[in-house]
């Protein structure tokens, strides 16, 4: 992904070793943990699924967006620059139904959306976003960008923007909705050849897909909770056994 493919044999040795010596192996979803016991089927540790959840002070869904009457929707990327995001494939979709929705760029890099948007004639807004101001930026969107191509890596991620725009009650728009345990869990999105057709969930829709989204991040954060307390009992474990670790 990185556009190094030669370094993929290195690497894959220091992956077979790691996973080999380690007692335990904490993946961000199940699907990771199938992924490597499909492709090292003879290795065996413990795995422990935790997911990637940010922790904001209020309970997720809580003020949420409603759009005054006649206003037009407003869709949001907050994140990196990096090839994988596929900014370009994003700006297209702002070139294309600026018209119709509001887009609105937060990254450190900004700028550099800026002047990309501006060789591709794509009007959004570019700004920083600090973390402690990213919910209010939410609270502001119906939609949020997140146009992962289908790759081994994508399907057993767990994107951090993913879970914060189920958090926030922002619809994810998505290239392929294989990432990680989402899919499996039934997010509700819509899709990037969708969105480019001028296809926007009404209100009614959109309220129906936030509330499925909410019983995904609420299965996450079990996930979460339940991984954690399983760390934690083999922390003590290990510690009991050899004196290598002292419980917290």
């Amino acid at each position: 992904m990185m556009g190094r493919p030669e370094l993929r044999p290195k690497y894959e040795a220091v992956e077979r070793q790691v996973l080999a010596e380690a007692k335990h192996c904490i993946c961000v979803s199940n699907a990771m943990i199938a992924h490597y016991a499909e492709k090292y089927p003879t290795l065996n540790p413990n795995w422990i699924t935790i997911p990637i959840i940010e922790a904001y002070p209020e309970e997720p869904g809580a003020g949420r967006r409603t759009p005054p009457d006649g206003e037009p929707p407003a869709a949001i990327y907050s994140g990196g620059t990096q090839a994988w995001q596929n900014i370009d494939a994003m700006l297209s979709l702002a070139k294309n139904r600026g018209r119709e929705v509001s887009f609105r760029f937060l990254s450190h890099d900004f700028e550099l959306i800026r002047r990309r948007a501006a060789e591709m004639e794509a009007e959004a807004e570019f700004a920083y976003c600090s973390k402690v101001d990213l919910p209010a930026a939410y609270r502001s969107a119906d939609f949020g960008l997140v146009l992962r191509d289908d790759t081994a890596v994508n399907r057993v991620s767990c994107p951090t923007k993913l879970v914060e725009y189920l958090q926030f009650g922002v619809v994810p728009i998505v290239r392929s909705p294989a990432l990680g345990d989402f899919a499996e869990l039934g997010f509700a999105y819509v899709t990037e050849e969708e969105f480019a057709s001028g296809f926007f969930p009404d209100a009614a829709s959109r309220e129906w897909m936030i509330e499925r989204n909410l019983e995904v991040i609420w299965a996450l954060a079990d996930r979460f909770r339940k991984g954690i307390a399983a760390l934690h009992a083999s922390i003590w474990n290990m510690s009991e056994v050899d004196g290598s670790l002292t419980p917290a």
